[in-house]
């Protein structure tokens, strides 16, 4: 019972720490592409639209377990 409860702890937190990691990387590449697209699309319908960079959730928020 009590291995049970620490496997699925152990599991919980790596797929939190996944969860960040993977926003907080998907939101440094938005912004790169962001970067691209306006310097190479200057005045183009597309570079109005922007990636969002800010994507997920907080590590605090993560840890406080909100949605």
């Amino acid at each position: 019972m009590v291995l049970g409860l620490v496997v699925s702890g152990l599991f919980s937190l790596i797929v939190m720490y996944d969860g960040i990691g993977v926003r907080r990387h998907a939101g440094m590449q938005a912004e790169v592409l962001n970067l691209i697209i306006r310097d190479l699309f200057e005045g183009h319908p597309i570079s109005q639209r922007k990636l969002k960079e800010l994507l997920g959730h907080t590590p605090s928020q993560v840890l406080a377990g909100e949605r």
